[in-house]
């Protein structure tokens, strides 16, 4: 078997694999997330389901992340059509946007504290 390209679009979802990204989207996005996951846990048996396990347990190791997503680029080059499938889905669970005045907030990485607002009048103190 040789060496499979890992492109930035199978870091992004490695990534996002391994922190639990769904958590971060936002609602109109969520269904794609949710196939594009189930998708992928599907394919992926043996050590490549290993790596997204180690993964999941080790989301800040980029190692860890590194190796899902390799995993990810061979399932992916042995199945063009899963490959279309997935980096479709990731489009659209990736691309949520803030239409008709609606708010996206996006978090990456870990946060002891975070603050979300919109539409503040008035003096904020923190």
């Amino acid at each position: 078997m040789g060496v499979e390209m890992v492109d930035a679009v199978l870091t992004a979802m490695a990534t996002a694999l391994a922190t639990k990204g769904a958590e971060a989207v936002v609602a109109g996005a969520r269904g794609a997330w949710d196939r594009l996951a189930r998708l992928i846990r599907e394919r992926l048996d043996g050590d490549d389901a290993s790596a997204l396990a180690d993964a999941e347990q080790r989301p800040d190791s980029a190692a860890a992340v590194e190796r899902l997503a390799s995993a990810l680029a061979r399932v992916m080059a042995a199945d063009p059509r899963l490959d279309e499938e997935a980096r479709a889905l990731w489009a659209r669970a990736s691309s949520a946007s803030a239409a008709d005045g609606g708010v996206v907030n996006q978090v990456s990485g870990h946060a002891e504290r975070v603050v979300q607002a919109r539409d503040v009048f008035g003096d904020i103190s923190f």
